[in-house]
């Protein structure tokens, strides 16, 4: 395997999204194995001696919320322009591409497993419940990589609802089947998920799921700083 992992990085006052990239650091190495880790930071934010090579923008193109509102005027998330461009650096680096969200972690043999999955095809994605796929958790490889890149930047402007991301891969996902597959493994945003999976993956924990992880032994901390705790959810990491 030979593959650069990227996500996209952005830190909203009293997030928590410091305190959490330490654990998402850590995760990242004790279940997979990286060529290289390049973290894309918009809206000028970066941390401070953080290991990866980081890339940061002073811009942000905004999220789903802002384009829907049209608080902010583009077709496209920032986060989705990020996938592009770190998509491209791995292509230009001659590895295959894992993304893999910020606010999100991973259990097991997750690479591997989406490798397996994915062989005699270009992109592998996952499953949701709550949404018509889950796209934070994708592996691309090196050959599908300009195809993905062309098909999103000249896809539906995402100022409509139902052509958020979610909505847009699945869509894709039916026109090329024999190129894009599901995973079989992980939760996303679903609820309840089971910590006993042998492979499996989750965004936007809970403190209580984060101390939870901790006790069964798959994450370590000293303790959630306060910010974090006044979150009843961490959404916003």
């Amino acid at each position: 395997m030979n593959y650069l992992l990227g996500s996209g990085y952005f830190s909203q006052p009293n997030s928590g999204s410091e305190w959490f990239f330490k654990l998402w650091w850590d995760n990242i190495h004790k279940y997979s194995t990286p060529k290289r880790v390049v973290i894309f930071s918009m809206g000028g934010h970066s941390l401070k001696y953080a290991p990866g090579d980081w890339f940061t923008v002073s811009g942000n193109l905004g999220n789903v919320g802002e384009l829907l509102s049209k608080s902010k005027p583009y077709p496209y998330v920032g986060n989705g322009v990020a996938v592009c461009a770190l998509a491209l650096m791995a292509y230009s680096e001659e590895m295959d591409f894992v993304y893999h969200e910020q606010d999100l972690l991973a259990f097991g043999h997750v690479v591997e497993t989406m490798y397996k999955e994915c062989e005699g095809a270009g992109m592998i994605i996952g499953r949701q419940k709550s949404q018509p796929c889950a796209n934070s958790l994708m592996l691309v490889k090196h050959h599908f990589i300009p195809s993905f890149v062309s098909w999103y930047m000249s896809s539906e402007a995402e100022c409509d609802p139902e052509n958020i991301s979610e909505h847009k891969f699945a869509r894709w996902q039916e026109k090329v089947p024999n190129e894009i597959r599901y995973y079989s493994f992980g939760y996303d945003r679903d609820r309840p998920f089971n910590i006993d999976d042998p492979v499996w993956y989750a965004q936007k924990f809970s403190v209580e799921e984060l101390l939870l992880l901790k006790e069964k032994g798959l994450i370590s901390f000293d303790s959630i700083p306060d910010n974090v705790k006044r979150f009843s959810n961490c959404e916003n990491l």
